[in-house]
């Protein structure tokens, strides 16, 4: 849709309507003519941001438009409902960043398994080959696990 912008020629050629210079800045004078043709010195095309369907219309063909005008609204049902579904994500990141649970467990899971093996050993200090040498190294490798636990709950936190 174009509209007019700036100042109508008048093909006549005896007259420019625009800007009065005596006039107060944004009016225009007026100036009646009968039996003459009038045309647009210059035609604008409005293009809209993003496509879609337009659902209302301000304006119609030949109205002048006014700086930061609202001249029509495209549907935006669908940008509204992405952007209610991006906050709720971030929502719920939020809140799951603030969740420790995972690290807490983790944690007291990485503390049992060190208290297993200390108490394994020292019942082979005290007592050699109690405990075996693959329950030891089974032992060992829970102690691993529970401490890598704890660090990949602290980076999924």
């Amino acid at each position: 849709m174009t509209f007019p912008v700036g100042a109508a020629t008048l093909l006549a050629g005896c007259c420019l309507v625009g800007p009065a210079e005596d006039a107060p800045q944004g009016t225009t004078r007026r100036i009646v003519l009968d039996k003459c043709l009038v045309s647009l010195s210059e035609e604008v095309t409005v293009p809209a941001q993003d496509a879609g369907l337009l659902i209302r219309l301000n304006v119609a063909e030949g109205d002048l438009a006014t700086h930061e005008q609202l001249l029509g609204q495209i549907d935006d049902r669908a940008a509204l409902a992405a952007h209610r579904v991006a906050e709720a994500a971030h929502f719920q990141a939020k809140t799951q960043a603030a969740n420790d649970i995972d690290v807490r467990y983790a944690n007291a899971v990485a503390a049992v398994a060190d208290a297993d093996l200390a108490a394994a050993e020292e019942s082979n200090r005290r007592a050699p080959n109690s405990v075996t040498a693959a329950s030891l190294r089974r032992l060992h490798l829970e102690q691993q696990r529970a401490h890598l636990g704890v660090e990949q709950a602290e980076v999924r936190q």
